[in-house]
């Protein structure tokens, strides 16, 4: 059996619209499975300001900063709409997009630190060498772009190093570049 112990400390409130404003502090995190893991603190911060989404994770082993006119929500929605939904002759022209999930600006920055702990316990074969960044931005007009740098990503025995991945929709066009 695994356990986890954690200290954790929320302000959190919400506006009119359901929309999470405020922080979350989590701290002393220890994991219990086949080993110890301790993994320091983690922080999350959430603002809606402006009609702007602005979310910051912040620990130990990675960081992440979201900045978008969507709710992440709908971010998710819409990234997954363009990516897995679609088919695929219809990236190239957004037709039939579905109109109910609201197109915005957003901008992800993920970068990695030491991430060896967590993948022993979530997926032991996978290793992401510290500093490996990810950007994703997608646009009103549906314009999405995904940027991977790597010195290192393995699965098992394949790996890949100083591997970087850069694949958008922009023009009309898929363009992928390692």
């Amino acid at each position: 059996p695994s356990q986890i112990k954690l200290k954790a400390l929320a302000n959190i409130n919400s506006d009119s619209n359901n929309n999470l404003i405020g922080n979350i502090d989590i701290n002393n995190i220890t994991y219990w499975g086949d080993q110890e893991y301790n993994f320091g603190a983690v922080t999350l911060t959430s603002l809606f300001q402006n009609n702007d989404y602005n979310l910051n994770l912040t620990a130990p082993f990675i960081k992440v900063d979201y900045a978008s006119t969507l709710h992440p929500n709908d971010f998710v929605a819409k990234a997954s709409d363009i990516t897995i939904f679609e088919p695929f002759s219809h990236i190239f022209s957004r037709k039939n997009r579905r109109d109910s999930i609201p197109s915005g600006d957003t901008e992800v920055k993920i970068i990695t630190y030491d991430t060896q702990d967590l993948c022993d316990i979530l997926m032991p074969e996978i290793y992401v060498a510290d500093s490996t960044r990810i950007a994703v931005t997608l646009d009103r007009r549906d314009s999405l772009k995904v940027l991977l740098d790597s010195d290192r990503i393995a699965f098992g025995n394949n790996y890949m190093k100083d591997v970087t991945i850069d694949i958008s929709n922009q023009d009309s066009l898929i363009v992928l570049e390692l």
